[in-house]
């Protein structure tokens, strides 16, 4: 399998614990690592390990002004990808614009529903983004799925007869 490429930035919030870390980092002037966990929730192993991502992305770094605590601040601005982010809250109805009007018509019409759950390893969900573009591509439809875009799983609707 060929590694994935992309703006290591990007790849960095892809993640939606880094994500979370990043915005509440935007918030502060700075935080110390202390304060960080407990804002997160996360155990110390973890949240170093995503801080070592932030930080290797070039968007967050550290420092000591004395003792032993590492204080964190954001190094670079950038939007944080809405879909990653656990700090939005949303409300109970926000995926109901989502819908396209074409699906509801095809419903109404007595299409049927067929889910494909997509299980949470990589693999399959890279598999099932690669299945989606070349499905897209051959049917001449052009489809831009985000980079961070990782599908949980497809639905297939039906004409009405």
């Amino acid at each position: 399998m060929s590694k994935i490429r992309g703006d290591p930035k990007q790849i960095a919030l892809a993640h939606p614990t880094r994500a979370q870390m990043y915005h509440i980092l935007q918030k502060k002037d700075e935080m110390a690592t202390v304060e960080l966990e407990k804002e997160v929730k996360i155990t110390r192993y973890h949240l170093y390990h995503h801080l070592k991502q932030l930080q290797e992305a070039g968007l967050v770094e550290n420092h000591r002004d004395q003792g032993r605590a590492k204080y964190w601040k954001v190094t670079e601005i950038i939007e944080v990808p809405k879909s990653t982010s656990n700090t939005t809250p949303t409300t109970q109805n926000d995926w109901v614009g989502k819908i396209p009007n074409e699906l509801v018509k095809l419903l109404e019409g007595g299409g049927d529903i067929e889910y494909i759950p997509i299980n949470s390893s990589a693999v399959e969900a890279i598999n099932a983004k690669t299945a989606i573009n070349s499905i897209s591509k051959e049917l001449g439809i052009d489809i831009e799925l985000p980079f961070t875009f990782v599908p949980g799983g497809i639905l297939v609707v039906s004409r009405g007869r």
